[in-house]
C-alpha cells in the first residue's frame, strides 16, 4: 500500500519529535556515568557525565566542562565506586 504524500509529511515531524525524546533519555540516563568519547583532533576523552543540555532540539552530554553530542560517546561505565576501609 503506498501512503499519499501528505501523511508522509505529518509522519516525520512526528518521527523526529519521538527520536529527540530518545535521545534525551538516553542522555539523561548517563548522568552520573562514566564515558570515552571522540573528542575530535584532540583524540580520545575520559570523564563523568555532569549533565545534559539541549541545543536546537538536541541533547549533549557534558563532560569535563565540555558538550559532546551523543554519536561520539565510545563507552558508558558505571561510576567507580570509591573504596573505604573498615
Amino acid at each position: 500500500m503506498i501512503s499519499p504524500p501528505h501523511a508522509k509529511n505529518r509522519i516525520r515531524p512526528l518521527f523526529r519529535d519521538r527520536l529527540g525524546e530518545i535521545q534525551k533519555d538516553i542522555a539523561s540516563a548517563m548522568i552520573g556515568k562514566t564515558v570515552s568519547l571522540m573528542a575530535g583532533a584532540r583524540g580520545i576523552a575520559h570523564g563523568m557525565v555532569a549533565g545534559v543540555m539541549v541545543e536546537t532540539g538536541t541533547p549533549k552530554i557534558i563532560v569535563n566542562g565540555r558538550r559532546y553530542r551523543l554519536d561520539q560517546v565510545l563507552s558508558v561505565c558505571p561510576a567507580a565506586v570509591p573504596l573505604t576501609s573498615n
